[in-house]
């Protein structure tokens, strides 16, 4: 009779907020902020508190990336010298919490950065643990390890935003010729003569420095968004007419609808 094998499986999860943000419910990681900014001159230092929620301690690594072509599909990342995380390496004891240091080495560029921190459990933290199953005649235990991560935004040395938009049949096209994010938030679409209850909401977005974003809209309704251009939360309110009107939204930044042809 064949005696079932011990080994041992770890499986890795990843829980990253990203420009909408969510959450795992099996996170032993959790950070004290997901979002972080470094505006342009204030000292280029960012204190983050990293918590354990389980019972065992947890060796953690930590990798700092600078994100290339942010909002695009195919965006990619890489790994930046520029960002000091310290300590790179680091413990933390069960339910406890430990604070790590950001620092960015350089002075900011013309435009926009931003990175995405990454703070992994390493599997020597688990050695002996987890639950056990049996699968063809060989036990096999299961730890999962899922980590966390956040991004940051570093301004401009000079931020300045510059958005502008067209509407064209089914949608808005909005462009950012500047080199600073613009956010757009709470946006709604709007019918004629509807009760603003009954307004269709409109997913956030951010329009990025060069970058170009469209969004679906009715071609009869006026659509309005609260637009941010900074991670402080001050903003301003832009109103978008329909397709054919002739008339101006009520930001400076904007520009007259084209007719419907």
């Amino acid at each position: 009779m064949n005696r079932p094998q011990l080994s041992t499986c770890y499986v890795f999860l990843f829980a990253f907020w990203l420009l909408a943000g969510t959450t795992s419910a099996l996170a032993q990681i959790s950070l004290s902020d997901t979002i972080l900014h470094l505006k342009t001159g204030t000292r280029p230092i960012i204190n983050l508190v990293v918590r354990n929620s389980s019972s065992e301690i947890l060796y953690i690594s930590s990798v700092a990336e600078v994100v290339l072509e942010p909002g695009n599909p195919k965006s990619t990342s890489v790994i930046d010298e520029d960002l000091l995380v310290s300590p790179k390496k680091f413990s933390v004891a069960g339910n406890g919490e430990r604070t790590v240091r950001i620092l960015l080495k350089k002075q900011p560029a013309e435009i926009e950065k931003l990175y995405r921190l990454s703070f992994i459990p390493q599997d020597q933290a688990f050695e002996g643990a987890g639950e056990t199953k049996i699968f063809k005649n060989r036990k096999i235990s299961v730890k999962v390890l899922s980590g966390m991560g956040a991004l940051l935004f570093v301004d401009a040395l000079r931020p300045n935003p510059q958005l502008s938009w067209t509407r064209e049949k089914g949608a808005i096209v909005f462009h950012n010729s500047g080199n600073q994010h613009v956010r757009l938030m709470f946006g709604k679409q709007c019918m004629p003569g509807a009760d603003p209850e009954n307004c269709k909401g409109i997913d956030a977005k951010r329009v990025y420095a060069a970058q170009t974003v469209r969004i679906e809209v009715d071609d009869q309704s006026t659509v309005t968004f609260f637009r941010r251009d900074n991670l402080d939360g001050t903003g301003k309110e832009i109103t978008i007419a329909p397709l054919g009107s002739t008339a101006l939204t009520n930001d400076n930044n904007g520009v007259a609808a084209p007719s419907a042809e």
